[in-house]
């Protein structure tokens, strides 16, 4: 399995068994990236934007901004518009969460490290549909 796939893995199962040990903020965090390290894996084996290629095009807009959208652009070039919804829904979803878990004063719920999870496993879920035709 390429690197950036096994992480994406990784970090899933990590979310997982970091809300089983109540660490939710932890798991939050580890939700989001396992999505954005898909989305890299998709843009680069499912779409042709390697690697290099989408470093250099982030620069300026920030990896983060960079993915999502190219993602969402290449989800709608291929005419999957309702992956597209879907995966904008959740990768947004989980963006906002992370962003609670990761930089606000707030407590992260066991409600909001479940939501994320969930949110994670769908938009994975869209993205391995597509690479795995």
């Amino acid at each position: 399995m390429p690197a950036i796939k096994k992480k994406s893995a990784e970090n899933i199962k990590a979310a997982r068994l970091l809300i089983k040990e109540e660490l939710l903020a932890s798991s939050v965090h580890c939700a989001y990236y396992s999505c954005l390290q898909l989305s890299k894996y998709f843009l680069n084996n499912y779409c042709g934007i390697n690697y290099t290629q989408q470093y250099t095009e982030s620069r300026g807009m920030g990896s983060h901004n960079y993915l999502i959208d190219s993602t969402s652009t290449q989800l709608i070039k291929d005419k999957r518009y309702l992956a597209d919804i879907d995966y904008r829904k959740e990768i947004f979803r989980l963006r906002k969460l992370r962003t609670k878990s990761d930089y606000s004063e707030d407590p992260v719920t066991a409600k909001d490290a479940q939501d994320a999870y969930e949110a994670a496993e769908r938009t994975i879920r869209i993205l391995n549909t597509i690479i795995n035709k």
